[in-house]
């Protein structure tokens, strides 16, 4: 035999194509070949990995898919998998029972929380005592010639009718029935008050505490007007005003009906009443003020909601399609380098049966080459498995003859089995159906899912720009243009529910996805994808030479760890049964042809010689397309796709999208909620309705739109309800030296022009009339 014990030496030319010549041995010892990166786990991961709580379950997901973990284990995962996000619906689901309950429980019990607002009852006005007011003031005025009563510091005008005046006067302006704010207090109050309200506010305080000539402070800082209760009303000569010593006199009454006299009840219900009122408009203003902020805290969400939208496209999504076109890039590579290597071994089974007809051919040429020596060399030549060979009669070849029909018959049936090609071909046949089963389902199913959430997100981000705009225009006290109003009733609001409840959908799927992710590769994908062959591993054939290829790829291609079968296989075939060929012919050359023509007799040995030559060039072939199918499944063909694929498209950008696309999805979901609690601030509900028509019933009813003419009677009537329910701004006092002629010519005057007497009248019948809740 030939002391060739390598591929280099041998004659046989088998070599690695591809520009890969190297000896089979110094393959294994070539450090290009052990392909080991640094894996960097990210901070997503480790966040991810240890801040999500899992309800002490287990979070082992390679031991759970090793196939070493228990029912229970994957049980146990699972459960903490799913609670996590589970978490996030339960916390969504009671945040919106809870909404359903502030609606139920109403304005009286939370408030705006109830998505309406609701002032409180304006106090009750003392009928009683204006109505004896007013009657004595008639009286007076008919016995007088028309002149105005003045009573305890009350400077009372009044027209024929018996209604009241408006008085303009360069001095401070008493109050013609009860104490009251101003309009402009009132209508800053509702819509605006700012400083406005504030210098009105402080003016009408000053001015009223500063009327010592009528009123009193008492220690308490509260109006005393006991002194004056019993005090006839006095009046100048100069003026045309009498005083009146009895206001019941029969003579004081051109009628000769009594004349009515406020008593202390009446003047003690007044100036509660002034109390009362003025304690409203402060509760009145605060409420307003709180609304306001709450306006304001709606419009910030709205921002923020917009922001986190933003954030969640231009961070989450990009991310996550360059983890889908990694991923799915990274797949399509593994699944050519597949389909090449099915056609190699393809090429290598039709090699191998052309092979396996020339050796039995040749073995049955060996079996009657020497006729002189024996007529057949080989009992039952036909049958490979009972076959048995005797070269005893020819002892110059008998050694060579023996090792090579060995090789030949039995050793290449071994290594060269066509039972094991067909198991190479069928598992790569299952390896590309397992990567076109995750090309189909991994790229095509996120990026359905990366678009979706997209679209809603975006039409969630667009409304709440129309939500800020409309809390904006309410807080600065403008009106919503009735576009608005339509869009948000009919569009805005039931599009907005749901988005959040989707929104909500998303946000567990995207934490779900997230947590499985850092599971995955907190530390390397390896052992997650080893454990994933060995659950696959069944889907292979038994002792499957591919499946163990996997793995070593997987483990990034140790030396100690790859597998040997392929390539003892390939130096059998160049160092064992090639090699016997050789040696065979070299023992023939010794001998002589000639001399061995003569041993034998027979056919011409040339003839044999050349089949000799022709079997070691098959055999050769055959080799080479061994080494040929070896050399596709080396270790850089693969490994750095998979790597491509699973640290960079799996761990790396799909952990952080998913990172980004949880957080940010959670954001505008919290704030969106806050949102949907504070609703009161972006709708123009009604404070006072009528009886029958207030909304009562649920939310729906109180978000219609009102029709133009509606709204436009709606502002009238409240704008006609707190004029008649205020009396006019106060002016400065004058200096108290002046102060008693100011009295005598124009606090005590009548003004009788016509819009005055309109606005009296209108004064007069509200005054009457109540407010109503």
């Amino acid at each position: 035999m030939s002391n060739s014990s390598s591929l280099s030496n041998s004659s046989c030319p088998v070599v690695p194509p591809n520009g890969y010549a190297l000896p089979l041995e110094t393959y294994y010892n070539d450090p290009s070949y052990d392909i080991r990166p640094i894996y960097n786990t990210t901070v997503a991961m480790e966040r991810i990995f240890r801040w999500i709580y899992r309800w002490n379950k287990n979070s082992d997901l390679p031991y759970i898919l090793g196939g070493d973990a228990t029912r229970d284990d994957e049980k146990s995962y699972l459960i903490g998998l799913l609670w996590a996000s589970f978490a996030l619906l339960l916390f969504a689901l009671l945040w919106l029972l809870l909404l359903i309950c502030f609606k139920w429980w109403g304005p009286k019990r939370v408030g705006f929380f109830s998505a309406r607002r609701l002032r409180p009852p304006p106090p009750q006005e003392p009928t009683e005592a204006l109505e004896k007011r007013e009657q004595m003031y008639k009286s007076q005025k008919n016995a007088k010639g028309g002149v105005p009563f003045q009573h305890n510091g009350i400077a009372l005008g009044f027209d024929e009718m018996g209604k009241p005046t408006k008085k303009k006067s360069k001095t401070k302006k008493f109050v013609k029935g009860t104490i009251r704010a101003p309009k402009k207090l009132v209508k800053s109050t509702i819509k605006a008050p700012g400083k406005l309200y504030n210098s009105q506010k402080k003016k009408f305080q000053q001015t009223f505490h500063k009327s010592k000539k009528f009123a009193r402070i008492n220690s308490a800082g509260e109006i005393d007007l006991t002194n004056y209760l019993n005090e006839e009303t006095q009046t100048k000569s100069s003026s045309g005003i009498r005083s009146v010593s009895s206001p019941n006199s029969p003579g004081n009454n051109q009628e000769g009906g009594p004349v009515l006299i406020m008593t202390q009840d009446d003047e003690r219900a007044i100036r509660d009443y002034e109390v009362e009122l003025e304690r409203y408009y402060q509760i009145c203003d605060a409420r307003n003020t709180r609304l306001r902020r709450i306006r304001a805290t709606t419009a910030v969400c709205a921002i923020g909601v917009v922001t986190a939208a933003v954030m969640f496209v231009i961070m989450g999504i990009p991310t996550l399609w360059e983890s889908s076109k990694v991923t799915e890039s990274a797949i399509s590579m593994l699944q050519q380098r597949a389909r090449v290597v099915q056609q190699a071994v393809l090429e290598l089974q039709s090699t191998y049966q052309e092979t396996s007809i020339a050796v039995e051919k040749f073995i049955l040429d060996v079996n009657e080459f020497c006729p002189n020596a024996a007529e057949e060399f080989c009992s039952n030549v036909q049958d490979s498995e009972q076959r048995d060979c005797d070269f005893s009669t020819l002892p110059q070849l008998e050694t060579e003859l023996n090792v090579m029909i060995q090789y030949l018959d039995r050793t290449f049936e071994l290594v060269v089995r066509k039972d094991a090609l067909e198991q190479w071909y069928f598992d790569l046949l299952t390896l590309d159906n397992l990567l076109n089963r995750a090309t189909a389902y991994y790229p095509k199913t996120l990026n359905w899912a990366f678009w979706v959430a997209v679209g809603c997100n975006l039409t969630l981000a667009s409304i709440c720009v129309l939500i800020c705009i409309a809390a904006m225009l309410l807080y600065f006290g403008h009106p919503l243009p009735l576009w608005l109003k339509r869009l948000r009733s009919f569009v805005m609001v039931p599009t907005f529910l749901v988005l959040v409840v989707l929104g909500w959908i998303f946000s567990s799927a995207f934490v779900v996805s997230s947590i499985g992710g850092a599971d995955a590769c907190i530390n390397s994908p390896d052992a997650f994808m080893l454990s994933l062959l060995n659950r696959l591993e069944g889907e292979f054939s038994t002792n499957s030479v591919l499946h163990d290829f996997l793995k070593y790829y997987v483990r990034g291609c140790p030396v100690e760890s790859a597998p040997k079968d392929l390539d003892q296989r390939i130096v059998i075939m160049t160092q064992l049964i090639v090699p016997s060929l050789q040696d065979f012919r070299n023992a023939m050359d010794r001998i002589g042809l000639s001399n061995l023509q003569q041993l034998c007799g027979g056919a011409d040995l040339t003839i044999f010689i050349s089949k000799i030559n022709a079997l070691e060039t098959q055999l050769c072939e055959l080799s080479q397309s061994f080494l040929t199918t070896r050399m596709l499944l080396n270790c850089p063909n693969w490994v750095q796709w998979y790597q491509l694929g699973a640290y960079e498209g799996m761990c790396y950008y799909a952990s952080t999208g998913f990172a980004w696309a949880a957080s940010t999805q959670i954001v505008m979901m919290v704030l969106s909620m806050i949102i949907l609690t504070l609703r009161v601030s972006f709708f123009e509900l009604n404070e006072v309705a009528d009886e029958g028509t207030q909304c009562t019933s649920n939310w729906c009813c109180c978000v219609q739109v009102m029709p133009d003419d509606e709204d436009d009677d709606e502002d009238e009537s409240e704008e006609e309800y707190h004029t008649s329910d205020v009396s006019e701004n106060y002016e400065e006092e004058v200096p108290e030296e002046e102060e008693d002629e100011d009295l005598e010519t124009e606090d005590l005057g009548i003004d009788n022009d016509d819009d005055d007497r309109e606005e009296g009248v209108a004064n007069g019948r509200s005054d009457r009339e109540g407010d109503v809740q």
